[in-house]
């Protein structure tokens, strides 16, 4: 089961990505063949370039970032001047994770903690 958090608050933001989907071993496909695992790394792997485009940029200040085997971990100081763009990254982020945790309950699990850029409702 793979574990993911948010939290997005002004000023701050941390996702965290934990653990191994084992959506492959449970379908009896050979280890490397696991295609909820890399769905969710790539949106993680994403997320991380686009803080290190931001950090680039000194729109945010990076205090944390982490990427091995079956752990992302990214934190971030978010200048004032670009919590809004951050929002709208952390709301596509949010989206890829929340599709991918509906569409597989058993082996994704969001947790996202209070602040977080809310739901926008579809038109």
């Amino acid at each position: 089961m793979t574990e993911i958090m948010f939290e997005n608050v002004p000023g701050y933001f941390r996702l965290k990505v934990e653990g191994h989907a084992g959506y492959g071993c449970a379908m009896g496909l050979p280890e490397g063949h696991d295609i909820v695992c890399a769905a969710v790394s790539a949106i993680g792997q994403t997320a991380a370039q686009c803080m290190i485009d931001l950090g680039e940029e000194k729109a945010v200040v990076i205090q944390d970032l982490q990427i091995k085997d079956g752990l992302i971990d990214i934190r971030v100081l978010v200048k004032k001047k670009a919590q809004k763009r951050l929002n709208a990254m952390v709301y596509t982020i949010q989206r890829g994770y929340e599709t991918l945790s509906k569409s597989y309950p058993e082996f994704v699990h969001m947790n996202v903690k209070s602040g977080v850029v809310e739901k926008k409702k579809r038109m």
